[in-house]
Parts: structure tokens; C-alpha cells; sequence
């Protein structure tokens, strides 16, 4: 005997399972980094306005002001609006794809916490004079590996993935199966 089956819906330990594809999340990451780059040229422009450039470069506190604004701007983008939204980022949510424990459940506040504070720490000291290069190298390298390992990671993590014990999933709560059959 069989039956036609129209849904099968996931419990969060089956959904966990369910990896965002490596081709989606770099999209979503570019997106978000796009996001992040019109947001920080627009508090650029805010603080610098109809000023010669070259010269608001030099200056110090101009120049603090605008990474206090765009270390906020990070913030909001990068973890408030995911704690409201529960583990999604604009371009996680344009690519259908959220971030959840490793073991399925909703991800935490301090694991979402946690996974971007490292990036705005190395973000922040990439800004420093002198030491700036080794860590913009370093966020390079962070980047260049996390691409490799989301495609050969077999649940497609990161080191911040699995330090954070975090898993990017595709956010589906169903899969629709018009016409599947099983049989009993």
C-alpha cells in the first residue's frame, strides 16, 4: 500500500540537518557586506559632508567618529537585527537562510554575540595604524578559509561556526513534496 504525501515538516533537530548551501551563504555574506558598505559610506558622507576629503582623512576625531559609526552600524546589521529576527541577517533573509545551535534549537543571543564580536574586534584593530595591515590580513585569511570550509565542511561551518557552536541552515520549516510517494 502507498500513500501521497504533500508535507513532510522538520522537527529543530531534523532542520539543523538541513545545511545552507555554500554558493548562498557567500552570497548572503557578499549582501550583507554590501549592506555594511553603502551604511558606512553614508555615515561617511554624514560626518564629512561638503568637507575637502583628503583633509577629513587627517583629521583624528573625524576620522574616530566615523569608525564609532560604523562599528555601530556593524552592530545593528550584524547582530541586533539577527537577535530580532532570529539568526537572520538581511541577506541570510533574502537568500532564505537563518542561523541555529548546532544541535537545532534557536540560536542564542550570546552565541550570536560571541560569533560577531570576534569579526568587529579584528575589524576594529584593522583600523589601527601600523598594526592595521596584520589584521586586515587576518580578516582576509578568516574569509579566504571560511570559504573553503563552507564548501568542504560536511554541515558547511566555519572555525567561528564551530567555535560558536553555530550552523548556518537553509530556514525552511517544511519541505513540500507534491506527488512523493512512500511507501508503508
Amino acid at each position: 500500500m502507498s500513500s501521497t504525501i504533500k508535507q513532510i515538516y522538520l522537527n529543530e533537530k531534523q532542520m539543523a540537518n538541513v545545511r545552507g548551501e555554500a554558493g548562498t551563504r557567500i552570497l548572503a555574506f557578499l549582501l550583507d557586506t554590501f549592506f555594511s558598505i553603502i551604511g558606512a559610506g553614508i555615515v561617511f558622507f554624514i560626518f564629512i559632508g561638503s568637507e575637502n576629503i583628503l583633509d577629513a582623512l587627517q583629521d583624528r576625531s573625524t576620522m574616530m567618529m566615523i569608525t564609532l559609526s560604523t562599528m555601530s552600524l556593524n552592530l545593528v546589521l550584524t547582530f541586533i537585527i539577527p537577535v530580532i529576527t532570529n539568526g537572520q541577517t538581511f541577506g541570510k533573509k533574502i537568500f532564505g537562510l537563518r542561523i541555529v545551535s548546532v544541535n537545532g534549537s534557536d540560536v542564542s543571543n550570546s552565541s550570536l554575540f560571541f560569533r560577531y564580536f570576534i569579526l568587529v574586534v579584528l575589524s576594529l584593530f584593522s583600523r589601527l595604524p601600523l598594526i592595521g595591515f596584520i589584521f586586515n590580513l587576518i580578516l582576509f585569511l578568516y574569509y579566504l578559509i571560511g570559504i573553503i570550509q563552507i564548501n568542504n565542511d560536511e554541515r558547511s561551518m566555519t572555525y567561528l561556526d564551530k567555535i560558536c557552536n553555530t550552523v548556518v541552515v537553509d530556514d525552511i520549516k517544511h519541505f513540500n513534496l507534491k506527488n512523493t510517494i512512500i511507501s508503508t
